[in-house]
């Protein structure tokens, strides 16, 4: 029986009509695949400029897959990527930039590196996994072993012969066959293969490395490398502006560039408001790299405060000021406060005032000592229990020390000082003066009759 014979009979006919169904069922599920594709796509990202159109995005199905369409929601190819990746070294993905947003795509065990313009692979490779390092550079692991792509280049610019990277904001740091070297952004070999240790790089772009029993610093922020050794043997440890140094038990100093400040010699030194505490033997010492002050460790303790340091040393108190100048010598029981400049000191029970240039402007004579809250003011009582004002910078007497009771009490921004003599008790709301212009002494004096 021929053909024609054939498609005439009753079972020909049967067979032509299920197989005209068949291909009319699957163009129709064609067409209804990329009109559902295009209707339940989700874009990954958006590259648009103004009113520029995509040339093509990547679209995540519900199998996890993904599918390529073309700007028009054309079908480009069938969702079977397990990973997409585009060029974003630029902000758009545009008409206008065709040629330099190529993409690099995972599918099973493969990788493609696309050309945009011809929507054709450029470069393939068997891996296991890829992995975004920088927006023109993927990571490709093969083997247990990593290697570099890089989108801008269309090509490997590393085989896959690292056993472990760790990228930072201006390089990439590898380990190969067992050693550490350093790797640009884009890839390319910054540094040879010869660190036995390579810690990370902080925000100044500066990062410790070990080499046998080397120790030192590399600093780089993308333009030129610098290696500064420090020392040999030794520990580093980040602090604020500098390093730690540890060896044989015993802590130094270097700066940020790898420089020597402190030798190692100290039991310990801590960090603490911008200045470095040095500890030996039960003492304290001081160290401030911004003004190079350097005290040796012979205080019992050191405390900062406005304009200097309190100290103490043998069980007593003293100051120094900002550059480590003795302003008061550590031979007071107790330095209570401080108002602009001056202090009041303890020794013995009785109190005092030393100004700001260190000159004691109070003998340390008086039961009580206290600022007032008005400038310069400092209320004292004195050994027969009577109360008055001296100034503390000069240590002129304001109001002699005359009456039986007098309270400093503060409200919003004004003292309010109470005095009491003979039984007679007045108040004062005083900024320095009365409204009037009368001053506080006058006022005193004309209530009480002095």
């Amino acid at each position: 029986m021929n053909t024609s014979t054939f498609l005439k009979s009753d079972k020909g006919k049967i067979i032509l009509f299920f197989s005209v169904t068949i291909l009319a069922a699957v163009f129709f599920l064609m067409i209804l695949f990329i009109y559902y594709s295009s209707k339940r796509k989700i874009s990954l990202k958006e590259y648009t400029q103004e009113e520029e159109r995509l040339l093509v995005q990547a679209v995540a199905q519900p199998n996890g897959k993904f599918l390529l369409v073309n700007f028009d929601s054309t079908l480009i190819q069938i969702p079977e990527f397990d990973q997409f990746f585009f060029n974003t070294a630029t902000s758009t993905f545009s008409v206008k930039d065709i040629t330099t947003h190529d993409f690099l795509i995972k599918r099973g065990d493969s990788v493609y590196l696309y050309d945009v313009s011809s929507m054709k692979p450029i470069l393939s490779d068997k891996v296991n996994n890829v992995f975004m390092v920088h927006p023109t550079l993927c990571s490709v692991e093969k083997n247990n072993l990593y290697g570099f792509i890089s989108l801008s280049n269309k090509k490997y610019v590393q085989p896959a012969v690292f056993s472990s990277y760790k990228s930072f904001r201006n390089g990439i740091i590898c380990q190969k066959e067992g050693k550490y070297g350093l790797l640009e952004i884009n890839g390319e070999t910054l540094t040879d293969f010869n660190f036995d240790e390579i810690n990370d790089f902080d925000d100044k772009g500066k990062a410790t490395y070990r080499i046998g029993d080397d120790i030192g610093i590399i600093s780089y922020n993308g333009g030129d490398i610098s290696k500064s050794y420090i020392c040999s043997g030794c520990n580093l440890k980040a602090k604020s502006d500098g390093f730690i140094l540890e060896k044989n038990g015993l802590v130094g100093l270097a700066d940020s560039n790898g420089q020597i400040l402190l030798d190692i010699k100290y039991q310990s030194i801590d960090f603490s408001d911008g200045d470095y505490y040095l500890y030996d033997n039960g003492l304290i010492g001081l160290y401030n790299s911004s003004n190079n002050l350097l005290i040796d460790p012979m205080y019992n303790s050191i405390s900062k405060t406005t304009g200097g340091y309190y100290i103490k040393q043998y069980g007593l108190y003293g100051f120094l000021n900002s550059s480590g100048k003795i302003l008061i010598q550590p031979e007071y029981d107790n330095i209570s406060s401080s108002v602009n400049g001056c202090f009041i000191v303890e020794k013995n029970g009785y109190k005092g005032v030393i100004n700001g240039n260190g000159v004691l402007t109070i003998p340390v004579d008086y039961l009580r000592a206290s600022f007032s809250g008005i400038e310069n003011y400092v209320k004292v009582q004195n050994q027969n229990g009577k109360y008055g004002w001296l100034n503390s910078q000069t240590g002129e007497v304001i109001i002699e020390p005359i009456f039986d009771i007098v309270k400093d009490d503060f409200e919003s921004s004004y003292s309010i000082i109470t005095v009491t003599k003979n039984g007679k008790t007045e108040q004062l709301r005083p900024d320095g003066r009365l409204s009037n212009g009368e001053s506080l002494k006058d006022w005193l004096t004309r209530i009480f009759n002095n």
